[in-house]
């Protein structure tokens, strides 16, 4: 009997597709912090869903965080851990909040009254959340030279608003992440102006090219207006995996919502409802390219850029570790590439996938002839 289940995975890819665009214009923040009276998890809208109770000087980050830029953030997981030392606060990524954290979706973590020594491990503990548990997040630390594209390294000294109120570098890293996710995926956050800003301390032109080479995230005065310098992460080592593309927060936010959306779309739609059939390989193909289409609709992949198939160099692999051989006795070096395309793989499938992720303007050179 034809299975005629895949069409409609392709519309659930498409679908996703489409949510993700409207999703991803407003990403989401988490926000630890810890109070002298309040403890739990809030789920934050808007500045009327702040907790009552909470101190002053929490509000102030909470407020700081949905500032955003073209738009708010979607949401704040906001995490409140109870303390006696609330204005001397320790962090501990095994705590209750750090836990709930990993078990919900967020795409910026500040952790604003971290000291020095917490931001480390913080940085550490979302380093793995990405690598061991394939969670797709970043953190917005300051001063950690993490050299790695999930750790953003915010590290201007000093901040003033038009109020006088003064920041420190970490005090602020809430400001910044609100603003990286409110910044839609078709544009970046280079020279996002930070419009309550009346001071942020001197940097040269050269030194502030020294500092985006070396990683850091800071903010400059134009003389007219205070904004981002670039809107670069903390990597610098790139190689041929992890190229200059890695090292811009647009690019691999982009790169985290395909692969958790792909991901989520065929755990939910495809894992164990289907038989592994050749047809059926393809279909899935089919149906991912159809997801990254309307991501180049959107403008987020160049046209015309998106390729899946599937990866015949793995599949090998996967078939080689078996032992396998055709019905005829011949080994996989002895295969016709399409014979390995259409080898039974038992429980596993092979995809490779090629898109082009579009970058935003950033630099403009213009030669005026007179």
């Amino acid at each position: 009997m034809a299975n005629l289940g895949l069409p409609y995975l392709s519309i659930e890819f498409r679908e996703q597709g489409i949510a993700r665009i409207e999703r991803s214009k407003r990403s989401v923040v988490a926000l630890v912090l810890q109070d002298p009276e309040i403890s739990g998890q809030f789920q934050l809208y808007s500045l009327s869903d702040i907790p009552k109770g909470l101190t002053d000087k929490n509000k102030a980050q909470i407020t700081l965080a949905f500032m955003g830029y073209v738009h708010t953030p979607r949401k704040i997981e906001l995490v409140v851990e109870q303390s006696d030392n609330a204005d001397k606060p320790k962090f501990d990524v095994t705590s209750p909040g750090f836990v709930y954290l990993e078990s919900v979706r967020w795409d910026y973590l500040a952790v604003p009254f971290a000291d020095a020594e917490d931001t480390l491990e913080i940085a550490t503990w979302v380093k793995a959340l990405n690598t061991t548990k394939r969670k797709m997040c970043k953190f917005v630390a300051a001063n950690v030279k993490g050299d790695n594209k999930k750790i953003i390294n915010f590290t201007n000294k000093t901040m003033r608003d038009m109020t006088g109120k003064e920041y420190g570098t970490a005090e602020y890293t809430s400001r910044i992440a609100g603003l990286i996710a409110g910044t839609p995926p078709q544009i970046s956050c280079t020279y996002a102006p930070l419009p309550e800003l009346a001071y942020v301390e001197p940097i040269s032109m050269e030194e502030r090219e020294n500092r985006v080479n070396a990683g850091e995230f800071i903010l400059f005065d134009d003389g007219r207006k205070i904004k981002v310098q670039s809107g670069n992460n903390s990597l610098i080592t790139t190689n041929e995996i992890e190229g200059s593309s890695f090292r811009k927060i647009k690019i691999v936010e982009i790169m985290d919502f395909m692969t958790d959306d792909i991901t989520t779309t065929a755990e939910d739609s495809y894992l164990g409802k289907y038989a592994n059939t050749y047809n059926n390989k393809l279909l899935l193909c089919s149906a991912i390219k159809g997801y990254m289409e309307v991501l180049e609709q959107d403008d987020l992949l160049a046209r015309g850029s998106s390729k899946v198939e599937i990866d015949v160099e793995a599949t090998a692999a996967y078939l080689k570790s078996m032992g396998y051989k055709t019905p005829d006795g011949r080994t996989v070096d002895e295969m016709e590439i399409f014979e390995i395309r259409e080898a039974d793989t038992k429980d596993h499938v092979f995809i490779r996938a090629w898109c082009k992720i579009l970058d935003a303007i950033e630099k403009i050179d213009i030669r005026v002839e007179i």
